[in-house]
């Protein structure tokens, strides 16, 4: 694989990964106060209903998609160490 594809990858997997983090802090700090702050029957249902209406392709194939070139990356950059004009010394 080319350096180029491999900047691309890069860029998408950091991009991607900034995209999940701020989703899970997002919930993490305001979405759950709010849940904490009602009634447990109704915090339940309304964690149901978040739960069900998550997985949508908008969040889904984001999510897993930063996940496979993630783990695309972690087997070319073995080959890409070794390519000229990769910066790592030898």
């Amino acid at each position: 694989m080319s350096g180029r594809y491999g900047r691309v990858l890069t860029v998408v997997a950091t991009v991607g990964s900034g995209l999940a983090t701020g989703v899970f802090f997002a919930f993490s700090t305001f979405v759950m106060t709010a849940l904490d702050s009602l009634p447990d029957r109704q915090g339940l249902m309304a964690m149901q209903e978040i739960n069900d209406a998550a997985p949508t392709p908008w969040f889904v194939v984001p999510w897993i998609g930063t996940a496979a070139v993630c783990a695309v990356l972690i087997v070319i950059a073995p080959v890409a160490v070794d390519l000229a004009g990769s910066g790592v010394p030898r």
